[in-house]
């Protein structure tokens, strides 16, 4: 999630600046040591969102195993005991107590997904639509955090997804992690039932051609948004 793009949404929106006092469970955002960068930048984002709702922006840092700030603890830990062994399902941990707030993914980025569910739960965001127009904060402002202590919320993604390949849309990357949209079907295309990968040994000019324009055996890739395209 983009500073500039973060930073426009807080000049568009109607709670700017509110004046609120921000108290301790929002005024430090703490980087688990297995965060990534890309949860670094998702977690700026929502201390920008923070600071447009509240008017002061909470610090964002990493946390050294020993420290035992009060804030907002995120990171993933994909042996929480609450999350199952699945690699493919994606998972979240949202959990406030007297000490702050943890926001826990199975991996990083189940980790943002978790986020951008924080931001809904907690402050009132949605995300409607990719760009800066298509966040909002829905309704009056949420009582605050202290009044929603002690809580757990765990959920488990019910869809497997494929990339939706909008990267020429300004937004959508954020708009994707925040809706847990992610590659997680190797052979994807519609036509996956009529050509199969099996039938590559026999009729290798059904398949996709790569750079070389030569066929390329399906699944194509090793890892997710990979070349993976629909039969020639």
């Amino acid at each position: 999630m983009r500073a500039l793009h973060w930073l426009a949404l807080a000049l568009l929106s109607p709670s700017f600046a509110l004046g609120a006092q921000l108290e301790e469970a929002l005024s430090s955002i703490l980087l688990l040591p297995a965060a990534s960068k890309e949860v670094h930048t998702a977690a700026n984002g929502l201390a920008h969102l923070i600071e447009t709702q509240f008017g002061e922006r909470p610090t964002v840092r990493r946390a050294a195993l020993w420290d035992r700030a009060n804030g907002i603890r995120i990171g993933p830990d994909a042996d929480h005991p609450r999350f199952d062994d699945d690699p493919l399902t994606d998972e979240i941990l949202l959990q406030g107590d007297e000490r702050g707030f943890r926001i826990i993914g199975s991996d990083n980025t189940s980790t943002i997904r978790a986020i951008g569910r924080f931001a809904e739960t907690i402050l009132g965001w949605h995300a409607f639509q990719p760009g800066a127009l298509g966040l909002e904060q829905v309704g009056t402002m949420p009582l605050p955090a202290s009044h929603q202590r002690p809580f757990v919320l765990v959920e488990k993604a019910g869809f497997l997804s494929r990339n939706p390949d909008m990267q020429n849309l300004a937004g959508s990357a954020d708009w994707e992690h925040w809706h847990g949209l992610r590659e997680r079907l190797h052979y994807n295309h519609s036509l996956h039932a009529v050509i199969p990968p099996p039938l590559f040994d026999s009729h290798p000019e059904w398949f996709a051609k790569g750079s070389a324009l030569t066929p390329m055996r399906p699944p194509f890739y090793p890892h997710p948004n990979g070349h993976n395209d629909h039969p020639d």
